[in-house]
């Protein structure tokens, strides 16, 4: 397997974006695109890869504004996604649902809050989730107010927290964590935390 984490220059906001690839099966998968990054189709060229889907995990700019030129270099691959987006035509997904992009399965996992449709996909057999905006590495994402706040701790918790320890949180913003990292030390899930 390739896994390959690349900071896109997205404003302000630098944002993450997966390149996941089986090596033996050539398929590789973007997980979100936040900017056009050249290198990251020069890597999938280099070894050769049918890109086979785009997974967003939420629509904000930060993570799609790339998809076009993505698409214009792999007009083929499937983008999938939790809602419906103007710039690119989208198969729809929804949380429970067991996604298969051979040889790769995910399950979609509702982590709503920071946005009304952002979701994560969990790859058992690789022990990796990517969280989009839902949690970060000692944080989660923001929210607009006190009730998306809880739903979105609410989620975390139902559905990140109770995924395998080791389970790596691939974010849409900085460094990479765990299950159990967070599950222990992130300050915004503790009881009595509030959004304020």
């Amino acid at each position: 397997m390739l896994l390959r984490h690349f900071m896109l220059d997205v404003g302000p906001q630098e944002a993450n974006c997966y390149l996941l690839a089986d090596l033996a099966a050539k398929t590789g998968i973007l997980v979100d695109a936040g900017a056009f990054e050249p290198a990251i189709v020069a890597l999938a060229a280099e070894h050769d890869l049918r890109m086979a889907a785009i997974l967003l995990t939420h629509l904000h700019w930060d993570h799609v504004d790339g998809l076009p030129e993505y698409l214009r270099h792999w007009p083929a691959a499937r983008v999938i996604a939790p809602a419906a987006l103007a710039t690119a035509e989208v198969e729809r997904t929804a949380p429970g649902e067991e996604l298969e992009i051979e040889p790769f399965r995910f399950r979609v996992l509702r982590t709503s809050g920071h946005t009304p449709e952002s979701v994560s996909y969990y790859c058992a057999e690789h022990a990796i989730c990517f969280v989009g905006d839902a949690l970060f590495a000692g944080s989660i994402g923001g929210t607009a107010d006190e009730e998306k706040f809880r739903e979105e701790t609410g989620c975390i918790r139902d559905h990140l927290f109770t995924l395998p320890d080791a389970t790596e949180l691939l974010p849409g913003h900085g460094p990479v964590t765990t299950v159990a990292i967070e599950r222990a030390a992130n300050p915004f899930l503790k009881p009595g935390f509030g959004r304020n």
